[in-house]
């Protein structure tokens, strides 16, 4: 039974509403985590469903991008740029390698490019023991387009390589300088099935990700987005 003195509205921001409960639509979350934002839950479950609409098996991974330690707190912690400009970064190098792909062979497929992102303060608990600004990411793409990263130290041209490569241009830095900016949790990567069947993880995926819809760490009112989520089909390069 739910506690009478349990907040149901964010205290920082108001027109956010907190969800203690194990579920949402039928997918279990992280209640451990609760209080998890309802809009939030709502943004993630409307990406994803968008991506299976999108493609009968998705990839799904999890990731975070950290800034520099010497990342300008004007640039890096108050505004939108570096995210935009990452986001932006990412899909055009996707893009770009499914155009390649497509020439070498007429049997590659394309991806739309799913994605949901918050923003926090760091901790101990998020990797970033220094305390700044840091983003949580989940990825969604076409399983027959992407199944994995890729090797992090192979030297080829991977799905990894694309977000280290992207982060390093929306930091303005080179792409060695970028090694360590981007995190990778053990177990990232998901298989996700429109209408389920054997193999399908959208309920593990789900739980998982709902991590990124708590209420702890993020910051309001300081001009810039806490949590966003998008859902577009690649044009052609």
């Amino acid at each position: 039974m739910k506690s009478t003195t349990q907040l149901k509205r964010h205290p920082a921001n108001p027109n956010l509403h907190f969800w203690y409960e194990k579920t949402y639509r039928g997918l279990a979350v992280m209640e451990s985590q609760a209080p998890l934002i309802r809009e939030y839950l709502e943004t993630l479950h409307d990406t994803t469903m968008r991506a299976l609409d999108d493609h009968g098996r998705v990839f799904a991974v999890r990731f975070d991008l950290r800034f520099p330690s010497d990342c300008l707190f004007t640039e890096c912690d108050y505004t939108n740029q570096a995210i935009s400009k990452f986001v932006a970064s990412l899909k055009s190098k996707i893009g770009c390698a499914r155009t390649r792909a497509k020439r070498a062979s007429p049997y590659a497929h394309d991806t739309s490019v799913s994605l949901v992102w918050a923003r926090e303060h760091g901790s101990r608990h998020e990797h970033c023991s220094d305390g700044r600004q840091h983003y949580h990411f989940v990825l969604l793409l076409n399983w027959d387009a992407y199944r994995a990263l890729g090797s992090f130290n192979s030297g080829k041209i991977n799905l990894f390589t694309h977000i280290q490569g992207a982060w390093a241009q929306a930091m303005r830095i080179g792409f060695e300088d970028a090694k360590g900016l981007v995190y990778v949790p053990e177990n990232a990567g998901f298989k996700l099935i429109r209408d389920g069947g054997e193999g399908d993880e959208l309920a593990a995926f789900f739980e998982r990700a709902s991590y990124i819809c708590k209420a702890r760490s993020k910051v309001y009112g300081n001009g810039f987005q806490a949590f966003r989520g998008s859902n577009e089909r690649l044009v052609s390069y």
